[in-house]
């Protein structure tokens, strides 16, 4: 163990002995989907039914859908509803052309 870590251990002992609660930040990771529109880009979260964003570049719609994402989770809170676990996943396949 390093000794920075040894240090932070040590003073997250004594925070809890003092009764201090060490805050634990989890960060979860939700699929999305991007979809090129002819003039700008759309994004979903497969889990997150109605989160939806848009935007002029590829970049601009991961950053429009993140903040969705926080919108609509922290607006399922506020109402009681349970927020869905990620559970959808993505991946890449390849298929041979189609002959003209």
């Amino acid at each position: 163990m390093l000794n920075r870590d040894r240090k932070a251990e040590s003073q997250g002992r004594n925070h809890h002995a003092a009764g201090w609660a060490k805050i634990v930040e989890v960060i979860v990771q939700y699929t999305i989907v991007i979809e090129r529109a002819p003039e700008n880009y759309a994004a979903y979260v497969p889990d997150m039914l109605g989160c939806i964003a848009t935007a002029d570049t590829r970049e601009g719609v991961v950053r429009e859908i993140r903040q969705a994402l926080q919108s609509h989770m922290q607006c399922l809170g506020e109402y009681g509803e349970p927020v869905p676990e990620p559970s959808s996943t993505a991946d890449v396949v390849e298929v041979d052309p189609v002959p003209a």
